[in-house]
């Protein structure tokens, strides 16, 4: 619910359309609309490469870290290529989907609030033909992508953070490197926890 506030709120505070469709459509049936115009058969959404492999990556990520502060089973593991990790991880996938059918086109969506779809229109953007910026794309690469970022930035704790942790324990410098790994970084932050916190000891590689 946070996590989807902060977006919704994103949105709404930095995009003059989303207030004005917000304000002026009726919810419900606008909503219903935009859910139907959604082209389920198209892969395209027409964003960028950035937004679409490394924006929604990050929010898989984001949402699977998420999912795994709240797994009894999950959230003290670390990377390691073994049927504990994986399985706790391919859930966290699983997860990520719900998360983001819900972000495009659930009762709190860039569907019902953004009112992503209602529109069609041509845009320089998109070379040759009308968009509405929906398509299939992000049901996909969200949970894929996000489920490597989410591997990506566990590798970092088994590898690269003890070798941090061993040198200092400074809270304002770990707080700086949060770069290393972001979606858990603003994972914590929605559970009140300092950027660099995790669920378990990060020890020296022996």
């Amino acid at each position: 619910l946070e996590a989807t506030a902060l977006q919704n709120g994103g949105n709404i505070a930095l995009d003059t359309e989303t207030r004005n469709d917000l304000l002026t459509h009726p919810y419900w049936s606008t909503y219903a609309k935009c859910v139907v115009q959604f082209r389920y058969r198209q892969w395209r959404d027409d964003d960028d490469f950035l937004v679409d492999y490394v924006g929604h990556g990050m929010q898989g990520a984001w949402a699977a870290y998420i999912f795994e502060q709240n797994s009894p089973t999950g959230r003290g593991l670390v990377y390691a290529n073994n049927g504990n990790y994986w399985r706790s991880r391919l859930k966290g996938m699983a997860w990520i989907a719900v998360y983001e059918v819900q972000w495009k086109i659930g009762p709190a969506s860039e569907a019902s609030i953004g009112n992503s779809g209602l529109n069609t229109y041509f845009t320089p953007r998109v070379h040759g033909r009308s968009t509405n910026e929906t398509g299939f794309q992000d049901f996909v690469d969200t949970p894929v992508v996000g489920f490597w970022w989410n591997v990506g930035e566990d590798a970092m704790d088994r590898f690269v953070m003890p070798h941090i942790w061993s040198r200092t324990h400074n809270k304002l410098i770990l707080s700086a490197l949060f770069p290393l790994t972001p979606c858990k970084a603003l994972a914590n932050v929605l559970r009140f926890k300092p950027l660099y916190y995790r669920d378990f000891p990060i020890t020296p590689l022996r």
